[in-house]
């Protein structure tokens, strides 16, 4: 929800109101919902700075909560900077390769290909396949033999 709401345009604050609001609907989201609120309220203090031991607070990264948790927030501080919020979210002693392949993606959807430095994609294996796996995701479905031969079964 929080990627597909990113994809279609929303800013991070709105696209996690409306993840948020579908979580409400179901009764095992409890921990899921407390893990956006903690981030985001970590976020949102000027106190706390971003870095390892802020992280920390929100754990390790070993949950799916934890995870997501830990790259919703360094998203957030980012503020826009792709690098900044990957970077914080592989720099703590947790599951660093999950928080930051998580903050990628919510990064990534945020600000598109031109957000992501060169540096980021210039060694990225199969790069010409996730970009165009990554146009399709943005175009939909498509009838006809091109999708067919790329994507076949579907």
């Amino acid at each position: 929800m929080l990627i597909g709401r990113l994809v279609e345009g929303d800013d991070l604050e709105p696209a996690l109101d409306k993840t948020y609001e579908v979580l409400e609907q179901y009764h095992y989201a409890d921990e899921t919902m407390a893990a956006i609120d903690k981030a985001r309220q970590l976020a949102a203090d000027l106190n706390a700075s971003p870095c390892q031991e802020t992280i920390e607070g929100l754990g390790e990264g070993w949950t799916g909560e934890e995870a997501l948790a830990i790259a919703v927030y360094c998203s957030l501080v980012a503020k826009g900077n792709f690098d900044f919020g990957v970077r914080l979210a592989v720099n703590h002693g947790g599951d660093s390769d999950s928080t930051g392949a998580i903050a990628g993606k919510i990064l990534g959807a945020m600000l598109g290909r031109k957000g992501i430095g060169e540096q980021w994609l210039m060694p990225l294996e199969l790069r010409d396949i996730i970009e165009q796996v990554a146009t399709d995701l943005i175009i939909g479905y498509r009838k006809g033999r091109d999708w067919w031969t790329r994507y076949p079964g579907y």
